[in-house]
């Protein structure tokens, strides 16, 4: 669910890049029909093509919803309409839903591997959350990727989460700075129209 909703949100963007626009989102649609007929409730199945579709269908969403980020930060400099400040908040949600999936398909091998750990895979964690280690096992769910992922487009540091491995960490500073930049471009934005 929360990936349409991310793709809804950057499919429907204002701006010149709409063809482009269209033409990822049809594209991601398409290449997540084998992904819903694999697993169509949940995810409790994976193939060793679909964990590679899967984590390649999030990051070029979310490197898609950076590029609209970027083009709705020129439009807020040199326009700023009210129309551009709904824009803003639409890319920043998109962003927040593009990352906190892709963290989920990442960490640990992803959520099926998560969901069955007695399966051989890595286990490489790329985040360490603060109920890991207790004396109960926990195992992270999808909403702790999205408080992740929020906190680390309003806060310069996760306080949920601790990225630990090298891509972890750049995903995090990518999220970061660009929540920073578009936060930073609306609030001054939004100061001029009042002014």
């Amino acid at each position: 669910m929360a990936f349409l909703v991310a793709l809804a949100l950057y499919a429907t963007l204002p701006g010149d890049s709409a063809p482009i626009r269209h033409a990822v989102t049809l594209l991601a649609v398409l290449a997540g029909v084998p992904l819903v007929v694999l697993n169509p409730l949940r995810y409790s199945r994976q193939e060793p093509w679909s964990r590679d579709l899967s984590v390649g269908l999030h990051g070029v969403v979310a490197a898609a919803t950076l590029a609209a980020l970027g083009e709705t930060v020129a439009g807020l400099v040199i326009q700023g309409t009210p129309r551009l400040l709904v824009a803003a908040l639409q890319v920043w949600v998109a962003m927040v839903l593009s990352f906190s999936l892709l963290y989920w398909q990442i960490d640990r091998d992803g959520p099926v591997a998560r969901l069955h750990p007695e399966l051989p895979h890595r286990r490489r964690p790329d985040f360490r959350f603060r109920e890991q280690g207790g004396a109960t096992p926990w195992s992270a769910w999808y909403v702790d990727y999205l408080r992740t992922s929020f906190r680390t487009a309003v806060a310069f540091m996760t306080a949920d989460a601790t990225p630990v491995s090298r891509r972890a960490k750049w995903l995090t500073a990518v999220e970061s700075f660009a929540g920073y930049v578009l936060i930073g471009v609306v609030i001054a934005r939004a100061v001029a129209l009042v002014v």
